[in-house]
């Protein structure tokens, strides 16, 4: 290859290079100085003297460029974050992953856990929305992406589809004939904002879902005119012998309470004679107390864990704001099974005023802890 002019005075000590280029990179000569000769002296213009070129420029070996891959296997760049919605409300589950060619998508579900997964007819975009039923309570899903260079699978999300409750959230189990429930929990802080009076309370039970009667335990916190207080009590609803059927509050010196604190609880029954008891493992209190079964008996149908607005003066009070609350160590038995939330039916649900007033998160892994959160007071 070679390149050729006409050279002229103002054109001595250029230098002139060659540059070779392809598609896996390119390599440059050295420079060559071009030198243009004085005309003779006494003489006029030169009489068509070609220029000499007083050096050869010689190939510079380098290394070859190597030429950039043609794509990119998928990562995900973002998770499917867990859903909880009421039954018959839409759920959207988003993700996305970057990677050359631009990676497709499919969405797959799971309803044992990520046993299995079964792949989601048409579902083939970066969010994929539906209108939740009960059925789906618990299923897992995800998204997989792929392209020429491979595929990359994300982190799957629980769907919690909740009922709706105008007092309680959390978990019910049902399914079975309830001989005992227990769970364990820490008192929440309540938020009391300044003349306001508001309730809730935190506790396991027997009952109440399916049935009219609960025999329950756990701790309460009222803002009263802006002030906080905290106790413990137990409950046997609907046991006129007991109460009249209303709750029993612990005294609050043998058995004070106070945020912070941990608290165990259980509610069972041996024969005919309920045994309610709450401990308070940070204050190394423990409160127990044996009850005969009234008539008729109660239908031991379901068992809770639950986050609660009471009814004060026979109407539903406001909502204190407690925050969240997480119940751990949640476990039932029933003529059947023992074992944790997981182990039964269950149904989370969600409480519902004007608006929604606190829902449960997802079950933990092992089926046995979640947490309950407060989102407004009526």
């Amino acid at each position: 290859m070679s390149y050729s002019f006409t050279a002229s005075s103002v054109e001595s000590g250029y230098e002139y290079r060659a540059v070779f280029s392809n598609s896996a990179g390119s390599a440059t000569t050295k420079a060559a100085t071009l030198t243009v000769a004085a005309p003779a002296s006494g003489g006029g213009p030169p009489s068509g003297v070609a220029p000499q070129v007083t050096s050869e420029p010689a190939a510079q070996a380098v290394a070859a460029v190597t030429a950039p891959a043609s794509g990119g296997a998928p990562q995900v760049t973002s998770e499917p974050a867990a859903q909880t919605v009421a039954v018959g409300a839409s759920a959207t589950f988003t993700a996305a992953a970057s990677g050359s060619p631009t990676p497709s998508v499919r969405w797959e579900v799971s309803s044992d856990g990520g046993g299995s997964w079964s792949e989601l007819a048409g579902a083939t975009s970066t969010s994929y929305s539906f209108t939740a039923g009960s059925a789906q309570n618990g299923y897992e899903y995800r998204a997989v992406f792929s392209n020429s260079a491979g595929s990359a699978t994300t982190s799957a999300a629980t769907l919690i589809v909740a009922e709706e409750s105008s007092n309680w959230s959390g978990y019910v189990a049902t399914g079975g004939t309830f001989s005992s429930v227990s769970g364990s929990w820490t008192v929440p802080s309540v938020t009391c904002p300044a003349d306001t009076t508001t309730y809730s309370s935190q506790w396991i039970g027997i009952d109440g879902d399916e049935s009219d009667t609960v025999e329950q335990d756990g701790t309460g916190a009222s803002c009263l005119s802006g002030t906080p207080h905290y106790d413990a009590w137990y409950e046997m609803y609907g046991d006129a012998a007991v109460n009249g059927g209303a709750e029993v509050a612990l005294s609050s010196s043998s058995y004070p309470v106070s945020p912070g604190d941990a608290m165990t609880a259980s509610v069972s029954i041996a024969g005919s004679t309920w045994t309610l008891a709450i401990a308070d493992t940070t204050r190394d209190w423990n409160y127990s107390i044996g009850i005969a079964s009234p008539s008729p008996a109660p239908a031991r149908s379901s068992a809770e864990w639950i986050a609660e607005r009471p009814e004060v003066g026979w109407s539903l009070s406001a909502l204190s704001d407690f925050g969240s609350v997480s119940f751990t160590g949640a476990s039932a038995t029933d003529n059947a099974t023992s074992g944790p939330i997981s182990a039964f039916s269950f149904q989370p649900l969600e409480m519902v005023g004007a608006t929604l007033l606190a829902a449960p998160g997802a079950l933990a892994p092992n089926g046995e802890s979640f947490t309950d959160s407060w989102y407004a007071s009526s």
